[in-house]
């Protein structure tokens, strides 16, 4: 997990109750400032993404998963949930960016951007 939904971000409340255990991670891509107040992520470009593996309540993990997609804008084809591996090996979902990313500011893998 990257952006608003990181632990201490401003959307964290909103999954904090489904999480069991969580540990940092990293997976391949580049990360974008929408200029929206959250980043975006291609997962398919060179480059890395810092952020967070979050375990879900296993009998809470398909409705908290229903509730990150309509957060994410996954319903309306803003992000798309897609499976990625993080750099030690870790499979997990990661919300990729359906919109262009010509002319976004590159952040170096980071957000918020004043870390």
């Amino acid at each position: 997990m990257y952006g608003t939904l990181m632990p201490g971000d401003c959307r964290w409340p909103l999954i904090a109750d489904d999480v069991v255990a969580l540990h940092r991670a990293v997976v391949p891509g580049r990360l974008f400032d929408t200029g929206r107040d959250y980043p975006g992520a291609r997962f398919e470009l060179d480059g890395t993404i810092h952020g967070w593996v979050l375990e879900l309540r296993s009998t809470s993990s398909e409705r908290a998963i229903d509730r990150l997609d309509a957060i994410e804008g996954a319903v309306h084809g803003d992000y798309r949930r897609v499976a990625v591996t993080t750099l030690t090996g870790d499979r997990c979902w990661a919300y990729r960016i359906e919109t262009s990313v010509a002319g976004l500011r590159d952040l170096n893998g980071v957000w918020p951007i004043d870390r």
